[in-house]
């Protein structure tokens, strides 16, 4: 796949997205922002006060968080482009050690929180990803649309928000609240 990978046509593709991601951002904000906006009513007098802290956070500082996203994106995209071919890359089940390690609850719930995000963005968009999974298999020449050639899948966006949502100058809360907005 390392040649169907870098094929000219997907790295354009790749080129082109990354151009449009600022464009892509600021619909995620302004779409998060609409979605809270009529959730006010419904809201506590406390989470009215979380929602407008991260508005008002959210455009004082869109274009931080932008870069932010940006950036997210095309690190992850390059690192997976640069991975040689997975499958003859990938050492075998049995040659693996197993590694155990303590993990921090706020790390535990982060990761379900961004896993319950992913689902939701994939269940949202399904005919969507798969009309884009059959575009990206043309572009690289696999016609059988045998493999996933998405360098943007869900879970890149979500991690590129959550970079984003960490340069909200606010809380924890605040930034996972502008998660669940966006998702």
């Amino acid at each position: 796949m390392s040649g169907l990978r870098n094929s000219p046509a997907l790295l354009q593709y790749v080129d082109d997205e990354l151009l449009r991601a600022p464009l892509l951002f600021d619909q995620i904000v302004e779409g998060a922002t609409e979605h809270a906006r009529h959730a006010l009513p419904t809201m506590s007098m406390f989470e009215r006060n979380v929602a407008g802290e991260t508005i008002e956070a959210l455009q004082a500082k869109r274009a931080r968080l932008a870069e932010r996203y940006v950036e997210s994106l095309r690190v992850q995209v390059e690192t997976e482009l640069a991975k040689p071919d997975a499958l003859a890359a990938a050492p075998s089940r049995a040659a693996m050690p197993v590694v155990l390690a303590l993990v921090e609850e706020d790390a535990v719930a982060l990761e379900v929180e961004q896993s319950h995000i992913v689902q939701l963005v994939r269940s949202t968009a399904e005919q969507e990803m798969r009309e884009l999974a059959t575009f990206l298999a043309a572009l690289v020449g696999d016609m059988d649309v045998a493999q996933d050639h998405n360098p943007f899948p869900p879970d890149v966006h979500v991690r590129a928000l959550w970079t984003a949502a960490q340069a909200l100058p606010l809380t924890r809360g605040h930034q996972m609240q502008f998660m669940r907005w966006a998702g």
